[in-house]
């Protein structure tokens, strides 16, 4: 057994690798209700016996208020068998007792995938899908047949017949989800010929960097706000002043973090060095 997924009933849909099948219990009797695949499956196929020919399959989820399921069919236990793997949306009908693929997602390089992976239907009816032992993941169309975002952990080699053999980093499974990143160290800075050059990698909510001159004066003193510009930005700079403070702020300008920073000019060329730092830490926690 490796993916349980209870529907509106309370009763429990079981994906059971090794009898390449999906087991649907009542959660009250422990009653097997239907099998889809195996040696004793229940359905009616109208897809030629694809919806019904899952082998060594993973990750099997209600879908479509409960008339559907995602499963990722692995095909393969072994390199012997030159069947790709694919993620599955079969249609069911618990009346009628028949199964329809809807939807099939194929790796534009076929991958061939003897253990684990994962299928999810994203909230916009795309398909995601986790290749497990071959560390990539793919997201399609809602029919399957477009390649949306294809994405590796790690170089895949090929070898004879479409196997894949990705070294040791492996993918059980793959989630698509919002999140925000706060990153718990300072930017990196540097600056040469009049200009600062600042990244702050992780921190998925910043959009701004405010520059003050930090003169204890008001003589030359200014204040510069430039918009964040992919992994790095350019910031040219004003005055002399040697201390200057460094903030990042967000959409609504909020501060995400504050730096004040001393400059050392040798020879043309500064060297940053972070003195001081306070920001704060954002959490949202999800019950």
């Amino acid at each position: 057994m490796n993916s349980v997924d209870k529907d509106n009933k309370g009763n429990y849909l079981i994906s059971s690798r090794y009898t390449h099948s999906l087991i649907y219990i009542d959660h009250k009797t422990g009653e097997v209700l239907w099998q889809l695949g195996g040696k004793n499956n229940s359905f009616t196929d109208l897809s030629h016996g694809v919806a019904t020919g899952i082998q060594w399959q993973h990750h099997a989820t209600w879908q479509d208020d409960y008339t559907a399921v995602t499963v990722y069919d692995n095909q393969a236990v072994n390199w012997n068998r030159t069947e790709e793997s694919r993620g599955l949306k079969i249609k069911l009908d618990q009346h009628a007792m028949t199964a329809e693929v809807v939807a099939i997602a194929i790796h534009p390089q076929h991958y061939i995938v003897h253990s684990q992976g994962s299928m999810s239907q994203l909230s916009n009816g795309n398909l995601l899908i986790g290749y497990g032992y071959a560390a990539a993941m793919t997201e399609f169309s809602p029919n399957g047949k477009e390649v949306l975002c294809d994405w590796q952990f790690a170089s895949l080699h090929a070898m004879p017949r479409g196997e894949y053999s990705p070294g040791f980093i492996q993918n059980y499974r793959t989630y698509k989800l919002p999140w925000k990143g706060y990153s718990l160290m300072p930017p990196d800075v540097a600056v040469e010929n009049g200009k600062l050059y600042v990244s702050w990698n992780g921190a998925t909510e910043h959009r701004k960097w405010l520059l003050e001159d930090s003169a204890d004066d008001d003589a030359g003193t200014w204040t510069k706000e430039v918009a964040r510009s992919g992994f790095e930005t350019e910031i040219v700079l004003q005055g002399s002043n040697q201390t200057l403070k460094l903030t990042a702020l967000d959409g609504a300008a909020e501060t995400l973090g504050s730096w004040t920073m001393l400059l050392d000019e040798l020879s043309g060329v500064f060297n940053v060095t972070v003195c001081s730092v306070s920001f704060t830490i954002l959490c949202q926690i999800q019950s």
